[in-house]
């Protein structure tokens, strides 16, 4: 089974305008800080980026200083190979332990290799997740 880690996900708020996601992204390359996986959408009015960072607290500091605001999140994090199915199987486990997801992003490569992703999981649960998982 893939490895899955327990993780904070950092949630920041910002307000919708063009350039948003250069600035966001600007400003956590600043502090040298990398992501892991990035979410990125616009919903009534506001910008809302979810990431798994190399550093939230150098992140969230950077963010909360141009005045946005931050919160944090349990997430699982599951290093799964880019190829066919391998968001099935995770799926398919956390169903038949009847965990809810909430949400999912991730990143991935551009082609079907087998080198390492990161699938990031919400739900109620980051423990019972991560068991589910094993």
């Amino acid at each position: 089974m893939p490895k899955s880690t327990k993780e904070k996900e950092l949630l920041i708020i910002t307000e919708d305008k063009v350039g948003m996601l250069e600035e966001v992204t600007g400003t956590i390359a600043q502090v040298k800080v990398n992501f892991v996986a990035l979410c990125a959408y616009a919903m009534e009015g506001t910008a809302r980026f979810l990431m798994v960072t190399s550093d939230n607290r150098k992140a969230k500091q950077a963010a909360e200083a141009k005045g946005w605001k931050t919160e944090e999140h349990d997430v699982v994090v599951v290093e799964i190979h880019n190829q066919v199915g391998a968001g099935h199987e995770i799926a398919k486990k956390l169903k038949d332990k009847n965990i809810n997801i909430h949400y999912c992003y991730g990143s991935t490569s551009l082609t079907l290799t087998k080198i390492p992703c990161a699938l990031v999981i919400k739900t109620d649960d980051a423990d019972a997740t991560l068991t589910a998982l094993e």
